[in-house]
């Protein structure tokens, strides 16, 4: 997508903002309600209820480093899945065989709401992106 000269550009010395505006891009894709949103995020439903008014504002600079870690491990899963399958989103909304996921959704396991689960998510997409399943 072109971007034209005078747009606005991400504001790169506020992680949290830009991750968590694309986190919310991510999570409108996916169909997720607010209760998974928090488990994905690993917040509270204040802290959630905060951070959209604080974004109107652009100011996010103060988001914990593990938060942004998820939301970074989130776009990667979202990007990479969209790389590897034709339909990225149907890929983590339909049940998967694979024995990371033992016949759930990719976006349960993520659901469980554990750093693990979104590493464990990343890496079976990359292994896929190698040709190596």
């Amino acid at each position: 997508m072109s971007r034209g000269p005078n747009a606005a550009l991400p504001d790169l010395a506020d992680p949290g903002a830009l991750a968590f505006r694309t986190f919310l891009a991510v999570a409108d894709r996916w169909g997720l309600q607010v209760k998974d949103r928090l488990a994905l995020l690993g917040i509270a439903r204040s802290t959630y209820t905060v951070w959209l008014k604080r974004l109107e504002g652009g100011d996010l600079r103060d988001v914990d480093g593990d938060k942004v870690d998820r939301m970074a491990y989130i776009l990667g899963i979202y990007e990479l899945a969209g790389t590897v399958f034709p339909d990225g989103v149907a890929w983590a909304t339909r049940a998967n065989r694979a024995p990371v996921f033992g016949g759930r959704r990719p976006l349960d396991r993520m659901l469980d709401g554990r750093m693990e689960d979104l590493i464990e998510t990343l890496g079976y997409l990359k292994t896929a992106s190698l040709g190596l399943l």
